[in-house]
């Protein structure tokens, strides 16, 4: 167990020792294998008190080799990810009925590779982006490339950019300049009046910023990092710093449009989203017709909605959307396929709370569709990306 990373990261149990050199179990005999911690000096004739770590009173407790070390506020990964039981760390997230975005900026500068991994889990199940400052360890385009060709990390809801920001005199050294909140400030900004799918067409923001960066980017420089899912940040004049490209970490797994640009994810992961809520109700009713019909009429009302607004592609509504529940979707065989084991009912109209399957597409831009699979249990709502489409406009 360590000071900076207080988890349990090692143990060894070993229970009834004695220090009575005859019997079994003697205390020298049974650490004369353990691989942290030995014998020092003599082994004592008497049993030893209980060990006790500062403030605390009763019981035993860890106490720490290092004396001399002091507590220093700096969060783990451990942190960071929390518990999802207790509500801590990004759970305290779930209080939040509607969320968003997340930027993750730890005191040090730095995400690591476990809290990466669960946050983007928690963005997926949750329908948000993320954003995170670029690693440490990035300090040339080339690192950036050789570490996203190898690293394997590729995600549609994760945004980060490069390079980073210089830490201005006497800042401290233990905590890296972050221009994050900057960038994602100025993004979502106006968005209240113009709703998420106000900057779809955005390519770069723009925002003052008075640090300087750590390297100057060129245009092929810009072009390399876009090609990898990484947004380039370039200097420009009066004070400002340009963020470019507006690409998500999916622009290199082979995801489809709307998983590559952020604004495109953005909206997706909105409408999902709303989707998502709006439509629980249909997990605690029976599984039949009725229950199909009022939610391909609510979802379906809700997606002209979003095209009266703007936010689905250019053309007539009926040609923007469309939604699918019905016997089909909601067969023992689709299910399976799917990969929804978990609602129940057989697709008659004769099943039992617990479960509604849907498929929605809708087009952000012109024709090119992209559909979903919903799948409401008990717990939770589902939801697996069903492929772009291209071209297609299916009659609703």
């Amino acid at each position: 167990m360590s000071r900076d990373r207080p988890i349990v990261e090692e143990q060894e149990l070993y229970r009834g020792l004695s220090v009575d050199p005859q019997d079994p179990d003697y205390v020298a005999h049974a650490l004369a294998d353990s691989s942290l911690v030995s014998i020092f000096g003599l082994v004592p004739k008497q049993r030893p008190k209980v060990t006790l770590s500062p403030g605390i009173e009763v019981g035993a407790s860890y106490l720490y080799a290092d004396e001399n070390w002091q507590e220093q506020p700096v969060l783990t990964d451990y942190d960071l990810i929390g518990s999802h039981i207790d509500g801590t760390g990004i759970f305290a997230l779930d209080r939040l009925p509607i969320l968003d975005l997340i930027c993750l900026v730890p005191t040090d500068g730095e995400v690591g590779p476990v809290a990466l991994f669960a946050a983007d889990r928690y963005c997926h199940r949750r329908q948000a982006m993320l954003f995170v400052d670029p690693p440490l360890a990035w300090s040339t385009v080339t690192d950036v490339i050789r570490e996203r060709r190898t690293g394997g990390f590729s995600s549609p809801n994760v945004m980060t950019y490069f390079p980073r920001p210089v830490s201005p005199p006497g800042a401290p050294a233990d905590q890296a300049p972050s221009a994050l909140g900057a960038i994602v400030g100025r993004m979502v900004a106006g968005e209240a009046e113009a709703g998420v799918w106000g900057g779809v067409e955005r390519e770069a923001v723009v925002v003052r910023f008075r640090d300087r960066l750590s390297c100057q980017l060129d245009d092929h420089d810009s072009a390399a990092l876009l090609r990898v899912g990484v947004n380039p940040l370039r200097e420009c004049a009066g004070g400002h710093v340009q963020l470019e490209g507006m690409v998500t970490m999916g622009r290199s797994g082979g995801y489809d449009a709307q998983a590559v640009n952020i604004g495109l994810r953005r909206l997706s992961l909105f409408i999902i989203g709303s989707i998502v809520r709006s439509t629980r109700w249909a997990a605690f009713e029976k599984n039949g017709p009725a229950a199909w019909n009022e939610v391909a009429q609510q979802v379906a009302e809700f997606l002209c909605e979003l095209h009266d607004a703007g936010a689905l592609g250019s053309g007539s509504v009926r040609n923007s959307y469309y939604v699918i529940c019905d016997r089909e979707t909601n067969s023992g065989g689709h299910r399976d396929v799917v990969g929804y084991r978990n609602c129940e009912g057989n697709g008659d109209g004769s099943g039992e709370p617990g479960g509604v399957n849907f498929i929605v597409g809708f087009a952000l831009r012109g024709q090119e569709f992209h559909t979903f699979r919903f799948a409401h249990d008990r717990l939770e709502c589902h939801v697996r990306p069903g492929g772009w489409q291209p071209g297609v406009a299916l009659a609703s």
